[in-house]
């Protein structure tokens, strides 16, 4: 066993074919006996119990090592493919660093990972498929060795996920071993943990409501008490992700002491507003303050009351109606969202009545003048959470409400721009985004049947695209099972399609109680949303260290994406992750070296500037105003089949786009309405290639940037920029028109190579 155990940590794989007698003599093929072995692979990787794909993940030698900021959590994971079937432990050792420093034993956690056997590929993601058994629950190992669960069959895979914690651990490489178990015969795992002299300080930016439905929790946990929730508070804070306790009992005074034991822990800083407004919602009924108006007031002046300079809760606050949710394809809540989100509508004069009721109880006579201000300022923005499917444009730009659509609607970047405008325009720069049941494949969710790496790469995507706030509708579907007899049991540890065929839709934790703890377990896939929100985190202490170079330096026009987009074009295009683990870990590493060069030297080890930037298109006095014209195509002036599919351009032509990267150019819209183009390169043998979007408000000035490493082209053919608008647009008698006209000021293009 001893000799077997060196060819584990060596890697080794070995098939052989075996052949086993039946019934009359005849013979059949078995599945090949693997030999047992030991590796890893990267923690963004689900890799599944069977075998027959094995050599599809990227397999490393059977250690572990991570690299990691201070006061976050980081995985690794260990693979054994049993050749045999057998029993397993992993026992944690002690890990050091060169200046004697200790890892703490309680910072290091061992999950076994359970699986989640799927019966249809839902998501689409084609890493997948039916029957796979799939890694999803985390079950501290501790307590499945306890249940006799640290058990591994005959040609299966098993992961155990470890994950440190750095929580007060001074910076530097800790090494070690930890002792790993098969049938009783030992072996030692390599162990490396590398802490960067990197912290986030004070409470996190990143917004999130991670709803908790209180009367399932019933289900689950055999009890909704105030104990149990608040475990799973505490459950989904260590993960990086904010509550909203739904259908629980409420009163102003107990909601403001959930708020401040909540926002005990650094990573609190979202608050729901525990009110819902029916569709008939009236602020005011017969003159008279409505007893649901008078609610909203309640529990917004309930923080108010416990705020102070230093902590002011209402900059924490938002508001999910959920009786408007989706209102773009629920029947009966058009006209309603309308009415409550538009400008001086039903909201806002709601909120204006809080700031109305604390002046007249003096509230804000008694507070310094920069204090009351600053509440006031608090009060009117706060975001009002409006789930969409779709892209609604009358809603968009004309509405105070922090728009929350499907994450897939950020993939186009006209559309981006429009929500990117709205956010700052009407709603204080808030801009959020949500998944469930879609979108589906190439776009992250939280499917069981899609890969980690998605959601991980999120928090890259959401801080480039100025995205600062989630929403998930619910973690602890334990009640629902569609088209399920109400009285029939669900098996909430093999049970992974609960709404419909969706796998993994609304849930992210598994109960705690059937394992007599006290908590709830989590997923690798909540696991992946923490640690995307640790890299958003490091973007921006990142962010907040150039922001002072800047000003040292005198630089005038600082963009910080300028500084990380190489980084971005490595990991996503739009909002659709590259699919690479190691462009993951390259980017994370390249990102902590560029905060320690910064930090310690006080240069830069990545300066956008140093970049060779050429201009490919020269125009007159480096712009040129211009009017784009929507035509008749068709015979007078009918709009029929050439009219509808025409589009009117503007044609730059271009010396050579030869090793490009990026794509620049700014424009001004000079005219009268929004505009909306397609960008387009046209080679010399007049193939055309639409490499993305843009969209620019009336009187607005935008800078565009297009990455063009996915460019379906050869850059090299390339001869022409074509800029190319929508020619038609349908009105309100249905009819289909010519578009008005387009006016523009567009400035030199260049390139980045």
């Amino acid at each position: 066993m001893k000799k077997q155990i060196k060819r584990i940590l060596a890697g080794v794989v070995v098939g052989a074919a075996v052949l086993a007698v039946v019934g009359c003599g005849k013979q059949k093929q078995e599945q090949p006996k693997l030999e047992t072995s030991v590796w890893s692979t990267y923690n963004t990787t689900k890799v599944i119990q069977q075998t027959g794909r094995n050599e599809a993940y990227q397999k490393q030698d059977g250690a572990l090592s991570v690299q990691m900021m201070q006061n976050e959590y980081e995985g690794a994971q260990l693979i054994v493919t049993a050749g045999e079937d057998l029993t397993y432990h992993l026992i944690a050792g002690i890990l050091e660093n060169e200046n004697g420093d200790v890892f703490p034993a309680e910072n290091i956690q061992i999950y076994h990972q359970k699986y989640q056997t799927i019966k249809t590929n839902y998501n689409g993601d084609e890493a997948f498929q039916a029957g796979d058994s799939i890694p999803d629950m985390l079950l501290p190992l501790d307590i499945a060795v306890n249940y006799g669960e640290n058990t591994i069959s005959a040609n299966q895979n098993q992961g155990i996920t470890v994950e440190f914690h750095s929580k007060d651990v001074p910076a530097g490489v800790y090494t070690g071993s930890f002792t790993l178990e098969l049938n009783g015969e030992k072996t030692e795992i390599p162990v490396s943990v590398e802490v960067w002299d990197i912290r986030y300080e004070g409470r996190r930016q990143f917004q999130s409501c991670f709803m908790i439905y209180r009367d399932e929790l019933i289900v689950g946990e055999y009890s909704n008490s105030d104990e149990v929730v608040a475990a799973y508070i505490e459950k989904l804070l260590e993960y990086k992700a904010n509550p909203f306790v739904v259908r629980t009992y409420y009163t102003p005074e107990n909601y403001a002491r959930e708020a401040q034991w909540i926002f005990e822990s650094e990573n609190g800083n979202s608050l729901a507003l525990p009110v819902d407004l029916h569709l008939d919602y009236q602020v005011y009924v017969d003159g008279t303050v409505s007893e649901p108006a008078q609610m909203v007031v309640d529990y917004i002046r309930a923080l108010v009351d416990i705020s102070t300079e230093e902590l002011n809760y209402v900059q924490y606050l938002y508001f999910y109606p959920s009786s408007y949710d989706e209102a773009d394809v629920v029947e009966g809540r058009w006209d309603p969202a309308t009415e409550l989100y538009r400008e001086d509508g039903k909201l806002q004069k709601t909120l204006e009545l809080a700031i109305q009721q604390l002046e007249e109880d003096g509230w804000f006579a008694r507070q310094t003048p920069e204090f009351a201000q600053q509440m006031k300022d608090a009060i009117l923005t706060i975001p009002v959470v409006f789930t969409n499917v779709n892209f609604v444009e009358e809603w968009v730009g004309e509405l105070n409400a922090t728009f929350c659509p499907y994450l897939s609607l950020y993939n186009n970047t006209s559309v981006l721009n429009q929500y990117q405008d709205a956010a700052m325009d009407h709603s204080n720069g808030d801009l959020w985004a949500y998944t469930c049941s879609g979108p589906v494949d190439p776009y992250p969710t939280f499917h069981i049947d899609d890969k980690i790496l998605d959601m991980r790469v999120c928090g890259w995507m959401e801080k480039a695209h100025g995205i600062t706030g989630y929403l998930y509708y619910k973690v602890n579907n334990y009640a629902y099972l569609t088209n399920a007899p109400s009285d029939e049991y669900i098996d909430l540890y093999g049970t992974p399609a609960r709404y419909y065929e969706v796998n993994g839709d609304g849930f992210l934790f598994y109960p705690g109680r059937y394992y007599s703890s006290d908590e709830p377990f989590g997923t690798v896939r909540l696991a992946a949303y923490r640690d995307g929100m640790d890299e958003y985190d490091m973007l921006c202490v990142y962010e907040h260290l150039l922001q002072e170079y800047a000003q040292e330096q005198g630089i005038t026009d600082f963009d910080f994406n300028a500084y990380v987009d190489d980084l971005y074009s490595t990991l996503f295009t739009g909002v659709v992750a590259k699919q690479s683990d190691e462009a993951l870990y390259a980017a994370r590493a390249e990102l902590a070296q560029r905060i320690l060069t910064l930090k310690n030297q006080g240069t830069l080890r990545y300066d956008p500037a140093d970049g060779e930037t050429v201009q490919i298109s020269a125009l007159p006095e480096g712009q040129e105003a211009v009017v784009i014209r929507s035509e008749y195509k068709d015979k007078d002036e009918n709009v029929g089949a050439k009219t509808k599919m025409f589009r009117p351009s503007y044609k730059a032509k271009v010396s050579s786009m030869d090793g490009a990267k990026t794509l620049r150019f700014t424009y001004e819209n000079t005219g009268t309405e929004d505009i909306t183009m397609q960008i387009v390169l046209v080679t010399k043998d007049m193939e055309k290639v639409t490499v993305d979007t843009s969209y620019c408000g009336v009187g607005k000035t935008r800078q565009v940037k297009v990455n063009l490493s996915d460019a379906e082209v050869d850059l090299a053919d390339v001869a022409e920029i074509s800029l190319t608008f929508d020619n038609v647009q349908t009105n309100d008698a249905g009819q289909v028109v010519l578009l008005p006209d387009k006016a523009f000021t567009v400035y030199d293009f260049f390139i980045t190579k």
